[in-house]
């Protein structure tokens, strides 16, 4: 069986090997007779690169003129081998098509990412997007400009060798474009009706913009740049400013490009409107407290221009440029404070801008005052919860800097046994000056309003008044509070009519709850 070829003939097949390769593919080749090729092709099978050379004049392939981005397999063989046949679509395992398909060795073929027909509407996008991996049965995968290339180019015997180096070549590794929709190779710009022909790059982000004199913009923020298939290429934007004058007022052109793997561009350009500096503007002066302990051995300029800054348009000011001075006009035992001026010039017509603040070094930690506290054991649940909601109903604090409400607060109840508890407080002023201090509860747990003498003899009524203010007692927790509420026990003398005798009853409001005790007194006759 005789296989023709166009030009010198390659060798004669055996018979085996025909038959071979008559059952594994299908499809016409393209057959070219061997001769001396221009092209060298190497597969980097671990790198997934293919990298094509020509020769040198010695003769020798030593120039690199084009790199590719492939998927080999683990079958793929290492070796030399020489192009044996060409297929415009060729069949493949599992009943796939690929397009620009070239004879490697065997069942072996340089060829496009496979297609579900012989349609080049149908490319499998979940292997298109795999191309840089290992990923094939054992071909070697490309996109369908690539694959072509080598199709058009490469004449058959050309000798191709398959290798595994960590280093892609001399011209590095390509990538292909990632897709997500359209089922077509965006390299395919032969198939007249593949809908990424008549897409494009894009920029977006871009604006124009208004600058000052002498700043130096970065015209880059915010501007980002596509590819035909979507991807993002900020990377490869370019940004022309050679038409740009920063050092004199007026309007210009500022350029953008941007040129995406299938050589295709986009443009775009803004207004750009240098204008002479705004005047000097300071930021952040503002009247300050610090904790005397931290900063009585610092210079004031050490800390003054902290959070502080100044600008001219949009460019900051120097150390050289933006200075502070400070004079002491307070210094006693509670604080030391100092009237600081901030100076800022201009640099473009020397004037100066000045900003003053007082800035407090306080030495004096927060007051705290507070009295032994009686309560009912209603009251001093609910004073507990005005504790959890941070009121402070029975303490009076107060700072020579921080307000009040400002003061940071946390207490602790400590459990003295007898119904007696201390509730300690600690309090921190904005700067952190601490002081604390501990509160005395008697909580009076089951009071009861008593009388000394339920019933009494006197020997006129002037007595009844006298004796009945000294008849009564409070007794709570098993103590006698009558000294603490003695002037709050309230007590009114009835007469009872019948026997010439008078009823004296007492009240006392305590905790929301009102408590009484009622004593007899006889007039003598």
């Amino acid at each position: 069986m005789n296989v023709k070829v166009i030009g010198k003939r390659i060798g004669v097949l055996c018979l085996c090997a025909i038959v071979l390769m008559v059952s594994l593919f299908t499809g016409a080749p393209k057959v070219e007779a061997a001769s001396k090729s221009a092209y060298l092709i190497k597969v980097n099978k671990r790198c997934n690169t293919v990298t094509v050379y020509k020769k040198d004049r010695k003769g020798k392939y030593t120039k690199p003129v084009k790199a590719f981005v492939c998927s080999t397999g683990s079958a793929t063989p290492v070796g030399t081998f020489h192009t044996q046949a060409k297929y415009r679509w060729k069949i493949l395992n599992h009943n796939v098509w690929g397009q620009y398909s070239t004879r490697i060795t065997g069942s072996i073929l340089f060829h496009s990412v496979w297609y579900y027909q012989k349609d080049p509407s149908t490319l499998s996008i979940t292997q298109y997007n795999r191309l840089g991996t290992t990923a094939s049965a054992g071909c070697v995968r490309l996109t369908t400009e690539d694959a072509k290339w080598i199709y058009d180019n490469c004449g058959l015997g050309t000798t191709v060798q398959i290798y595994n180096s960590n280093n892609p070549g001399p011209l590095g590794k390509p990538s292909a474009m990632k897709i997500s929709k359209y089922s077509w190779d965006p390299t395919d710009v032969w198939s007249k009706q593949n809908p990424w022909n008549k897409k494009g790059p894009s920029i977006t982000g871009t604006k124009n913009q208004t600058v000052y004199v002498g700043t130096k913009p970065n015209f880059a923020a915010g501007v980002k740049a596509y590819d035909t298939c979507g991807n993002k290429i900020t990377s490869e934007l370019k940004i022309d400013t050679s038409k740009l004058n920063m050092k004199k007022a007026g309007t210009y052109n500022v350029y953008y490009s941007v040129k995406d793997k299938l050589g295709r561009t986009a443009k775009q350009t803004i207004k750009v409107t240098v204008k002479d500096p705004d005047p000097v503007v300071i930021k952040g002066v503002k009247d300050r407290v610090y904790r005397y302990d931290t900063y009585k051995n610092k210079k004031i300029t050490s800390y003054a221009m902290n959070g502080v800054s100044a600008k001219a348009g949009k460019k900051k000011l120097n150390s050289k440029q933006f200075t502070c001075s400070a004079k002491v006009v307070k210094n006693d035992k509670s604080a030391l404070v100092y009237k600081v001026t901030y100076t800022a010039k201009n640099p473009v017509n020397g004037s100066k801008t000045k900003k003053t603040a007082k800035i407090t070094l306080d030495k004096q930690a927060p007051t705290i005052s507070c009295d032994k506290q009686y309560m009912t054991t209603d009251e001093f649940n609910q004073f507990k919860q005005q504790l959890k909601a941070k009121k402070y109903t029975k303490v009076s604090m107060k700072d020579n800097i921080t307000a009040a409400n400002k003061l940071a607060v946390e207490t602790k109840i400590k459990d003295l046994g007898q119904h007696e508890y201390d509730v300690t407080y600690k309090v921190k002023d904005q700067v952190g000056n601490t002081a604390t201090k501990t509160q005395r509860i008697y909580v009076l747990n089951k009071p009861e309003l008593k009388v000394k003498e339920a019933k009494v003899m006197v020997k006129s009524e002037k007595e009844i008044e006298a004796h009945a203010k000294n008849n009564v007692k409070l007794m709570a927790s098993g103590k006698d509070f009558t000294w603490k509420y003695k002037n709050s026990i309230q007590y009114k003398v009835n007469a009872i009519e019948k026997d010439a005798s008078y009823e004296v009853v007492y009240t006392l409001k305590l905790g929301g709850k009102t408590f009484t005790a009622k004593a007899t007194y006889i007039v003598e006759k």
